[in-house]
């Protein structure tokens, strides 16, 4: 329990919870209790130990932090902005932690809407400009805003593994799953994340259709419509099978019972699944655009993910080499020890 009053931005918990939301949630299990979550009323969070206040009104984000966040701040001891969100007006008392994620509206604006890329650029901005300390997690995310914004990260706290070892029962199960689905299949390639056109599921679908005895699981929820009916108008020449949002224990069980992690995203921050996959020994395919070859380990296959037939060879070659070792990882308590430290908090 912390007795300093240390604010935490609960909008990277939203429901469904992203790879960001994961990441915010494991650093919060390792932090001390008591700190206070600012929420959107519009936007159902995950508490993950927090006393969440929703506060009025409700507004886009650029306004909210205005209205709303900068308020609450001037009576905390600390904030933390999970998702780069930092208010122009800071609060002088306040020590301000910022987080980003990634600069994609900056590198690949095209990647999403306009209001968006707004959105994020205008948080970014106050974040380089009024953070006091600016953390990513990794050195790639803070070359970008080294390069587009003129300031690095002050400290980097990378993400660990989240998803632990199954048990057998629990793999068998998943494999039964698997298989009362999709009949036929001896060989599973698994996607982690969700449903969107810069995950390059529909790419990975038709590489996998190009492999005899090979089906694909995509566990994340459907976000992009286009993506989903791209996806559904393949089910003929593709053995897939769609999970949706995947809770931690599906997940465990499903790294345990497919055969490789096919994560060949074509734009990506970081990609925790890596991390993950290479903790449980799981064998991985990803694509070559920086930083997942570095996450991904020195056993991944690495292919062009821009190319079908290069996705398909790679996975071909992933699927037939021997199941690497599991990797002994770095723990999240030791990244949480670097966050608690920027917010003035023991543990």
């Amino acid at each position: 329990m912390t007795d300093r009053t240390v604010v935490v931005d609960a909008r990277a918990l939203q429901f469904p919870v992203t790879g960001v939301g994961r990441y915010v949630q494991q650093l919060l299990a390792e932090l001390p209790t008591g700190m206070i979550g600012a929420a959107r009323p519009s936007a159902p969070v995950d508490p993950t130990g927090l006393a969440v206040r929703q506060l009025r009104p409700d507004a886009w984000n650029v306004i909210w932090n205005e209205i709303c966040l900068s308020p609450l701040l001037r009576k905390a001891d600390a904030y933390w902005s999970t998702v780069g969100y930092v208010p122009w007006s800071r609060p002088k008392r306040c020590r301000v932690v910022s987080t980003i994620h990634d600069v994609m509206h900056r590198t690949t604006p095209k990647s999403m809407s306009l209001q968006r890329r707004l959105d994020m650029e205008n948080s970014v901005h106050a974040s380089v400009r009024r953070a006091d300390v600016l953390t990513t997690t990794c050195a790639f995310v803070s070359a970008e805003l080294k390069a587009h914004y003129g300031r690095g990260a002050d400290l980097l706290v990378p993400p660990a593994p989240s998803v632990e070892s199954a048990t057998d029962a629990a793999v068998e199960a998943m494999r039964d799953r698997l298989s009362a689905l999709r009949p036929g299949v001896d060989r599973w390639a698994l996607a982690v994340g969700q449903e969107i056109t810069r995950k390059n599921l529909v790419r990975l679908a038709d590489a996998v259709s190009r492999l005899p005895g090979v089906g694909l699981v995509v566990a994340g929820p459907a976000v992009d419509r286009g993506v989903g009916e791209a996806l559904s108008a393949r089910a003929d020449s593709t053995p897939l099978v769609r999970l949706g949002y995947t809770s931690t224990p599906d997940l465990a069980a499903l790294y345990g019972a497919v055969d490789v992690l096919a994560f060949v995203s074509l734009l990506e921050g970081y990609g925790m699944p890596l991390l993950d996959a290479r903790k449980l020994g799981v064998r991985i395919v990803v694509s070559d655009v920086a930083p997942l070859p570095e996450h991904a380990g020195e056993h991944a296959v690495v292919v062009d993910g821009r190319s079908t037939e290069a996705v398909a060879a790679g996975l071909k070659r992933g699927l037939d080499s021997a199941r690497p070792a599991p990797e002994s990882m770095p723990s999240w308590i030791d990244s949480a020890r670097l966050m608690a430290e920027a917010l003035g908090l023991e543990i």
